[in-house]
């Protein structure tokens, strides 16, 4: 046996030596001669020409398209009468479906068919990976997969196997291809590669025969990714810095300039502006967030001066204050180390405070804006407005915060001036005027509804759309919020902005528990947790985690409502008035549980906080009557009557005189009866919804089944609040004079009072009063 070497191509050929007549036929084939060098192919015409003679059948494969030193070096065997020039045909579509079933096991549609020969482009070997990786696909339990979406590992590797057989030019024409994609040009990839534009379509139209390009594109994205993926790191990068100049230059559109530099992982400062300006901008505007992070991160990495990096990190955190507010945080402690805390405030105090209130730092908050705020020129009313929405915002989701809060409020001309400076503040005044308040505030809650719908929806807003949406949830607008926050939830997904979407879901369960929607709470509670991480929600978790026991407890899913109580809150969140539903609605799944001590125990915290933080106000937590259910699956009524009486005096006060339906002696009797019943049942959750929407409560049929009045509620009951106050005084003993002193009234009107006294109990003086009721 002999070898033969073709230098240069790494084959060799083995032959007996000597070649005799009469002998074994032999077929020596070389495939690609276009890739072959110059003295290969001396060596294959020398060959040719040498074995003329013998019964051995040269085949030589070459493609149609060659450069021009092949043909010159096969010129010569072009006129031999032993050579033969045989073109191929397509192979056809009969030929192919025959192929896949009798190699493959696959039956295919005409259709199908069709797409895998053209997506093959007429190259066998890709033909044939397609038909492999269909057959994997199959095999994988996918039912009749579309031809998209067939291109796995074995066409991945058919690409590679022609990528890697070519030249170097040819392959550096591929890897620009690759990296321009839909901007691939004779021109363009020249000026990437650094070659003319006639070689660079040479090159294209040697690419398109072997089947891998079709419109100076790869055929598909699998052969693309896999030239990307076998470029060296350090290659690859310079590859995508020149291709980003050259696209520039296009004037392609700024965002896919930005992907090509942020694939290149490299950037300087005569890119910075680009980036951060104008990329930037573009991907915002796409609602790609995700692209914008990116593109002002490779700015910020190009960029030396502090100023510029400070500011650059304060958008970047701004733009993630609504998808990752732990990576907010952080780019703000990264722009504070380059400017100083002072600085930062003064360019970013509306995300400093809702991250530090976030994060349970409210108080730290406020100081720095009131600091901020006393820098400021007494003409700078708007930015006096805005730090105080910033204040206000603070103190809405910290109650304890709003006593300094009430009596700014209670200034109409301030409050007037500020709403017209800004829009902020007009949405979130109402939320703090709504805590301060004994009762529900008719105009503030008209305010927040026309701040509401005069609001756009931006990163920097959304914290004052939701205080607004709060005041309107305790003004019991629940068809209002449940409006508003279908929109807003929509426009926050369109926007790609999970942390506000998340907290409208929450705000629209708190609205559907209002409304007595028990499952669209629970779902939407369920949706909000899900949507976000637990620090991501920060002090403000208890909020959709009240909401979604509080529908637990009421559709009866009471496992599912005792595993969501155990979850412990973050630090800070019984500072704030999400906390405290948590704890009210952790006391109502004790309650429905029976545990009577734990739940009393809760809703007792709940008040003492309520009055601590001067927040105590029925139409924020009624939590009285929920701790009187408490006393009464104790077995305490004594305790229990106490809070249904501290509960209606405190009405009375408030010009609400409760009023009993017919069957029991008092408004206070059948309150009782009812919490008593609603225990019993299960149902105080709804039982108590039900009171505070009529303040009373609800008419009955049934004779009452307690009696709790002692023998001087008869009279008292016929008596007013303030009328009553006056008669204990006088049946004690006490002077007119005494009584006026004591009650802070007229000495008149103390008479008057009396005098409707006597009238109505049907006396007629002091002694007769004593003798009734001292």
């Amino acid at each position: 046996m002999e070898t033969i070497t073709f230098p240069h191509l790494s084959k060799t050929l083995p032959l007996e030596s000597p070649v005799r007549p009469g002998t074994v036929p032999r077929l020596l084939c070389v495939d690609d001669v276009q890739d072959a060098d110059v003295a290969s192919l001396r060596a294959m015409t020398g060959f040719a020409r040498d074995i003329q003679s013998q019964p051995v059948l040269l085949v030589l494969g070459e493609r149609s398209t060659l450069h021009h030193t092949h043909r010159r070096g096969l010129a010569e065997l072009a006129g031999r009468p032993y050579c033969r020039t045989l073109h191929m045909e397509q192979l056809p579509p009969t030929a192919v479906v025959r192929m896949a079933a009798q190699q493959f096991g696959l039956t295919l549609s005409s259709s199908s068919t069709a797409e895998l020969m053209q997506l093959a482009g007429d190259n066998l070997s890709l033909l044939k990976a397609l038909l492999a990786d269909y057959q994997r696909l199959r095999e994988g339990g996918a039912v009749a997969p579309s031809v998209p979406q067939v291109p796995g590992a074995c066409y991945r590797e058919a690409v590679l196997s022609c990528y890697n057989r070519s030249t170097t030019e040819v392959r550096e024409v591929a890897q620009a291809i690759a990296v321009l994609d839909e901007y691939s040009t004779a021109r363009s990839l020249a000026e990437v590669v650094g070659t003319t534009p006639e070689n660079a379509a040479r090159t294209l139209t040697a690419l398109a025969s072997a089947g891998l390009v079709a419109n100076s594109r790869f055929r598909h994205p699998v052969a693309s990714q896999a030239i990307l993926s076998s470029i060296p790191l350090q290659q690859g990068s310079a590859l995508r810095r020149r291709a980003a100049i050259v696209l520039r230059t296009m004037g392609v559109q700024a965002v896919k300039v930005a992907r090509v530099l942020i694939a290149a992982d490299h950037t300087d400062a005569s890119w910075t502006d680009f980036l951060a300006q104008e990329a930037a901008a573009q991907a915002l505007a796409l609602n790609d967030r995700e692209l914008a992070v990116k593109t002002l991160w490779l700015a910020v990495r190009g960029m030396s001066d502090g100023a510029r990096r400070a500011e650059t990190l304060g958008q970047i955190a701004e733009i993630q204050s609504a998808d990752n507010p732990e990576h907010c945080a952080q780019c703000l402690h990264e722009a504070r180390a380059l400017i100083g805390t002072d600085a930062l405030w003064q360019k970013r105090s509306s995300l400093l405070s809702e991250q530090m209130a976030r994060r349970g730092m409210a108080t730290e908050a406020v100081a720095e804006l009131e600091t901020l705020a006393g820098r400021l020129d007494a003409r700078q009313l708007s930015a006096h407005a805005e730090l105080e929405a910033d204040r206000l915002l603070l103190c809405g989701d910290y109650p304890a915060l709003t006593r300094t809060s009430s009596a700014r409020l209670d200034d109409p001309v301030r409050t007037t001036a500020f709403s017209t400076a800004s829009n902020r503040f007009a949405a979130v005044w109402p939320l703090v005027r709504m805590l301060t308040s004994e009762q529900p505030d008719p105009a503030a809650a008209e305010a927040a509804s026309k701040a509401l719908y005069h609001s756009s929806f931006t990163e920097n807003s959304a914290p004052a759309v939701l205080a607004g949406l709060s005041a309107l949830l305790y003004a019991k607008e629940w068809k209002l919020v449940h409006s508003l926050t279908d929109k807003l939830v929509d426009e926050a997904a369109v926007r790609r902005a999970p942390v506000w979407q998340a907290r409208f879901l929450a705000i629209r369960a708190e609205a559907s528990l209002g409304e007595g929607r028990y499952s669209d709470a629970a779902a939407d509670s369920e949706e909000a947790m899900a949507m976000l991480p637990t620090p991501s929600w920060g002090a403000r978790f208890g909020g959709p985690l009240a909401s979604l026991l509080l529908a637990r407890v009421m559709t009866g899913e009471l496992s599912d409502a005792r595993r969501g109580a155990a979850q412990p809150l973050p630090p800070a969140s019984l500072d704030t008035r999400h906390g405290l539903r948590f704890l009210y609605a952790r006391g109502q799944v004790n309650l429905a549980e029976g545990r009577a001590e734990a739940a009393l125990a809760d809703f007792l915290t709940c008040g003492r906080l309520m009055v601590a933080w001067g927040v105590d106000h029925e139409h924020i937590l009624p939590w009285r009557l929920a701790a009187a259910g408490a006393q009464l699956l104790r077995g305490d009524q004594e305790a229990a009557v106490d809070l249904v009486d501290e509960r209606n005096t405190r009405l009375e006060t408030l010009g609400r005189p409760m009023s009993a339906d017919e069957g029991y002696r008092s408004a206070r009797e059948q309150l009782y009866d009812v919490l008593a019943r609603a225990v019993e049942r299960g149902e105080l959750v709804e039982s108590i919804r039900t009171l505070t929407l009529n303040e009373t409560a609800p008419p009955s049929a049934r004779p009452a089944r307690y009696r709790i009045e002692d023998r001087f509620s008869r009279y008292l009951n016929k008596l007013t609040f303030s009328e009553r106050k006056v008669a204990m005084l006088a049946a004690t003993g006490s002077s007119n004079r005494v009584i006026a002193r004591s009650l802070s009234l007229s000495i008149s009107t103390v008479e008057q009072h009396l005098t409707h006294t006597y009238k109505k109990l049907g006396v007629a003086g002091r002694q007769q009063l004593r003798a009734m009721i001292g």
